[in-house]
């Protein structure tokens, strides 16, 4: 994943580990806190944070696209 204009950096990993942190936070927050909303099913978590982390970019006017495989 690069960003547009700016040095071609992978960015791939850190979104990644970015994701997976914040889906099991908000897991943990839905255990504790909305046990209705709360499900053990991983990938809906994920699937969350990765809407909020294109949100989040969006928001701050990036764009970004898939990397290319050379």
């Amino acid at each position: 994943m690069i960003f547009k204009n700016e040095l071609p950096l992978n960015h791939e990993h850190s979104f990644e580990h970015l994701v997976n942190s914040w889906a099991l936070d908000q897991q943990e927050e839905d255990k504790e806190c909305y046990p209705d909303l709360y499900t053990t099913n991983l990938d809906y978590y994920q699937d969350w944070a990765c809407n909020s982390l294109r949100d989040e970019l969006n928001w701050e006017g990036l764009e970004w696209k898939e990397q290319e495989d050379e």
